[in-house]
């Protein structure tokens, strides 16, 4: 054999031998792949898989098997909701269903509406009946833990923060479905025309900010789990003969049944979550300019509410420009809809602001991004017009959110102009935050006012109601397109300017009469302020008293009749403005333990959930064998409809954050949640292949070995000595 001949065979077997290696290297690759999308076609209910076994959008529990995760237990959540004047009592009943043939521990975190007055639980498994009881926090723990470890089903409602619960079910049965019912009360909103209902359904995940570098790029997350259904009725029974009634989230079907009275629910029966749920009605009678209120008596007094509907009248603004500051979020969690809504939004702004008045334009993330270099607002002219549209227009969602952090830097600069000064703000609210921090801006915002829209499917409506009464402005909360010029004309147009400043309650010297908010807002057009009172002598003179461009108001007030849940409402009302007061910064230790005593004492007295108290309920009967073991699963409420994500979340740069990375293309929300200190709450979001494109992939992988193998193949000889 000649050398020539030699080399050729060393060189076809190398060749061989290296097809062959990345033949079984491709193989590999595309059977994981297959793999991956058959288990996820045929995984059977309560079977265990690993982050890499998912591509189809499911949602999962984490087990305490290190990298496994189970099918999350089916949920479904029906409300109804009895709106009775301005009072709604609504019954939340959810169902469990444990889809282990293991005792289980489900702890699921649920929204409710932000002023949501949690003051009932209920318990049905099988003959087993449970009621819960309101009691401190740390006692209502204690009682939990113990029920649980002996066996005995019980369930723990606690209130992370205003409009965000969780609920944690111990000893539920092996493929046994459970039943909580839970019970709270609201005041409606109402603007002197229209009352307002919200239901949200699903919760804003809040976001970290990137340690450093370039700003991450959006990614789209699947929408809710469709096995995440909620149906909702409510009886409506508004008082008066009902003019109209609309939903501008979903399509409805309304049912006359008597006295004025109307059942309304969803046309299809149930939708998926994802999307907060709102109801609108007018009646036919016109409601009075006066302030009015309903009252309700009780062993511990008289209480009333009030409302202060707005007027017809001339406004208190100065017809000077003024200087109005545009702050739009453009964080990941903006992508999409709300992006486009913002920047409609800002251009609608920019058209009804007049010659002369002085603008500024800054957009956030987790950086602050100013519109032009020079800090500080500038009078509005054609051509600052024109820039600032070709500067909306170039806004993309990206990183984090730091909506106080930019609160922060937009008022460190002072006001400019003679007339009016005011912050508008245009977030979805998805931002992680500390409940001192919103103290800090106050100071800073000095006379200004802050004005907050809200956008989204599920905006973040606790954040952003307390931003903006905080900011003495007014919060408009925007889901349907539709409505998106009315908020705005109602921040920047003839609707921000306030028909009475610096209200009051004003009562003779030494009477006792107590009243919550202990500050109220101000009073703008087409927006009713409601204010909870409580006497002993119910025959003390009082009014309500405002201001408008120097000169006094006091507003009549005209009683009203009896109605149900006042008590509770100013309990609710009280319990808030305390929490506030709480989150003081430079509190003295002694004024905030007292605070937190007053807290727990009306909690307890009115029977509501707060910051320091708790709903539990307990089987006195042993239900769990002492020699069975109970397992504990946690899972997140639904993400908002067609909610996005920076695609850093699914790099894994971000450590010691709220988030952490599992494999390449998960999401997963692990020890932190907004306002979360504790436990922990877990949720896996696929964000990589789907099932079809991992098959694609794994075919042409599967192409390339062959032609990999094929290469590799000796060559052939053409004859003693020549090489073909």
């Amino acid at each position: 054999m000649g050398k020539q001949e030699r080399g050729a065979r060393e060189l076809a077997g190398l060749g061989r031998s290296v097809g062959v290696t990345l033949a079984m290297w491709a193989a590999m690759v595309a059977a994981s792949l297959l793999h991956a999308s058959w288990a996820n076609a045929a995984l059977p209910a309560g079977a265990t898989q690993g982050l890499d076994a998912v591509s189809d959008g499911r949602l999962l529990l984490r087990t305490r098997t290190p990298g496994r995760y189970v099918t999350s237990p089916r949920q479904g959540t029906h409300a109804e909701i009895h709106v009775s004047g301005p009072v709604a009592r609504t019954i939340v009943t959810q169902r469990f269903r444990n889809p282990l043939d293991q005792w289980l521990e489900a702890v699921y975190v649920f929204p409710l509406p932000a002023g949501a007055a949690v003051d009932d639980v209920e318990i049905l498994l099988g003959d087993r009946h449970l009621r819960g009881e309101i009691r401190e926090k740390a006692a209502a723990r204690r009682e939990f833990r113990k029920a649980a470890s002996e066996g005995q089903v019980a369930t723990l409602v606690e209130r992370i923060r205003p409009g965000l619960f969780r609920n944690a079910v111990a000893n539920v049965p092996p493929r046994a479905e459970i039943v909580v019912r839970l019970s709270y009360q609201q005041t409606l909103g109402f603007d002197g025309r229209r009352w307002q209902l919200r239901f949200p359904t699903a919760v804003l995940p809040g976001a970290a900010p990137r340690p450093g570098g370039e700003p991450p790029s959006p990614a789209q997350v699947p929408a809710a789990d469709p096995r995440d259904l909620f149906s909702v009725e409510v009886l409506l029974a508004p008082g008066a003969p009902l003019a109209a009634v609309r939903s501008s989230s979903h399509r409805i079907r309304r049912r006359y049944l008597a006295d004025e009275r109307f059942r309304v629910d969803l046309a299809r029966g149930n939708e998926p979550a994802g999307r907060d749920f709102v109801l609108e009605w007018e009646t036919a009678a016109a409601e009075s300019a006066l302030a009015w209120s309903i009252s309700e008596e009780t062993d511990h007094g008289d209480y009333r509410l009030v409302a202060i509907p707005p007027f017809e009248g001339d406004r208190c603004e100065s017809d000077l420009p003024g200087e109005t500051i545009f702050l739009v979020d453009v964080s990941g969690s903006m992508s999409g809809a709300p992006l486009r809504a913002a920047r409609r939004a800002l251009a609608d702004a920019l058209a009804l602001l007049p010659e002369g008045e002085r603008i500024e334009l800054v957009a956030f993330d987790h950086e602050f991004h100013r519109w032009r270099p020079q800090p500080g607002s500038i009078a509005l002219a054609d051509n600052v017009r024109a820039d600032a549209l070709q500067w909306i227009e170039s806004l993309e969602a990206r990183g984090g959110t730091e909506i106080l952090g930019a609160l922060e830097k937009v008022l460190s600069v002072p006001a400019r102009g003679s007339g009016h000064a005011r912050v508008v703000l245009l977030t979805d609210g998805g931002a992680s935050y500390h409940p001192a921090a919103l103290r800090r801006f106050t100071d800073a915002l000095g006379e200004r006012r802050l004005f907050v829209i809200g956008l989204g499917p599920a905006p973040e409506g606790w954040l952003l109601e307390r931003l903006a009464t905080l900011g003495r402005g007014r919060l408009q909360l925007v889901s349907d397109p539709a409505e998106l010029p009315r908020a705005v004309e109602r921040s920047v147009g003839n609707g921000a300017a306030p028909l009475l400043r610096d209200l009051e309650l004003v009562v003779p010297p030494g009477a006792e009469v107590e009243a919550w908010p202990d500050v109220l807002p101000d009073l703008f057009a087409g927006e009713t302020v409601f204010l909870s009172v409580r006497t002993t002598a119910p025959e003390t003179p009082w009014h309500v008293r405002g201001w408008c461009g120097g000169e006094v108001r006091d507003l009549v007030l005209q009683e009203g009749g009896p109605g149900e849940g006042v008590a509770r409402a100013f309990g609710a009302a009280r319990v808030r403005s305390l929490e506030s007061l709480h989150d003081e910064i430079g509190l003295a230790p002694e004024d905030r333990a007292f605070l937190r005593e007053e807290i727990v004492t009306t909690a307890l007295r009115h029977g509501i959930l707060s910051r320091f108290t708790s709903l539990v309920a307990v089987d006195e009967r042993p239900l769990r064998p002492a020699d069975a073991a109970m397992r504990s699963l946690s899972r997140m409420p639904p993400l908002p409809e067609a909610w996005r994500v920076p695609v850093a979340f699914r790099e894994g740069w971000i450590e010691g954050g709220p988030w952490t990375l599992a494999t390449p293309g998960e999401l997963v929300a692990s020890r932190h949640f907004p306002a979360v200190p504790e436990g922990a709450v877990n949720l896996a979001v696929p964000t990589g292949l789907a099932t079809r494109r991992q098959a694609w992939l794994a075919a042409l992988l599967l192409v390339v070995a062959a032609l990999l193998v094929r290469a590799g193949s000796p060559p052939r000889l053409g004859g003693p000595g020549k090489v073909a």
